[in-house]
């Protein structure tokens, strides 16, 4: 049966498409949170972490009472499980982004591409494939791929590509490729939202403070009343908001036609951010601006042919 490109909201005659939820995360995870992560970042990476885990933890908590989808059962123990992978996760991004924004958006298709293999083999998504879409997501694979090679290539003064960069990139790539397919695994089953999200936070926070634990002592700065407890906490909605965004998408079409457009955004996005506003680069070549272009492309092939 072909996943409903549709979702009707309540009991009125709303329909929302499926590239709204789309669309709304990529403005909000890969512009908002990665710009925000890149200023919060420069200090006290293990508290932050963990505070932003904490706060969209409670806000999830009383979200799923609001709705009366909190459940206290063996069902939530996998979603707990995956949410403390996600959190060691995140704590390798916010590193990795410390070290360098552009640099590290050369490297995000590989969560991608590794939930998108587990997407096809275990779900058998390939089945919703046609002529347009493999051609779009072709073309989103090889934009993002090219444009990696061709910032490894450049010469620049970032210092970013060392081996502990790369285990940092590495860490999150396999933590969150598992992690995304078993998002789409349970919107599948049509787990409710408010059911997920809390289960999720709970074990990300529970890691969140494993690792401030074992490194914030040593991280040596005091808490910032004002970035800490005051925008951490609007940051966390800003977090909590791109998760359920990501999951309802999963719920209303495959991941192997969502994820190649979050592959083609997670890399622009933020590469022109960390360009342009952080000043890590002067520009783009016309290399790069081609396979931009190519990129672009195909996640727009995608949406028309989906």
């Amino acid at each position: 049966m072909r996943i409903p490109k549709n979702l009707t909201l309540g009991e009125g005659n709303m329909q929302v498409a499926w590239y709204v939820p789309v669309i709304l995360r990529i403005i909000i995870a890969h512009g908002i949170v990665l710009s925000m992560v890149k200023l919060l970042g420069k200090q006290s990476i293990a508290r932050r972490n963990f505070l932003q885990f904490f706060f969209c933890f409670i806000y999830a908590f009383f979200f799923a009472i609001w709705r009366h989808q909190l459940v206290v059962d063996k069902t939530i123990y996998p979603i707990i499980i995956l949410g403390f992978l996600n959190g060691i996760g995140a704590y390798c991004q916010w590193q990795a982004i410390r070290i360098s924004l552009s640099k590290n958006a050369l490297f995000t298709f590989w969560d991608d591409l590794i939930a998108m293999a587990l997407a096809y083999v275990v779900l058998a998504e390939g089945k919703f494939l046609n002529g347009g879409l493999g051609i779009g997501i072709f073309l989103s694979v090889s934009a993002v791929i090219l444009l990696a090679i061709a910032g490894l290539n450049k010469k620049t003064d970032q210092g970013g590509i060392t081996l502990v960069f790369l285990g940092y990139v590495g860490g999150y790539s396999v933590l969150w490729g598992v992690a995304v397919f078993f998002m789409r695994y349970f919107g599948v089953k049509n787990l409710p939202a408010a059911t997920f999200l809390p289960c999720w936070y709970a074990g990300a926070m529970f890691a969140g403070l494993l690792i401030f634990c074992k490194e914030g002592n040593g991280e040596g700065i005091k808490p910032s009343f004002r970035q800490d407890y005051l925008i951490m906490p609007l940051f966390s909605v800003f977090v909590l908001a791109a998760l359920a965004l990501q999951y309802w998408a999963f719920e209303l079409a495959p991941l192997i036609v969502v994820q190649p457009i979050f592959l083609v955004s997670e890399m622009i996005l933020p590469a022109l951010i960390g360009l342009y506003i952080f000043g890590e680069h002067k520009e783009f070549n016309a290399q790069e601006k081609f396979f931009f272009a190519m990129g672009i492309a195909g996640g727009i092939l995608i949406g028309v042919n989906f």
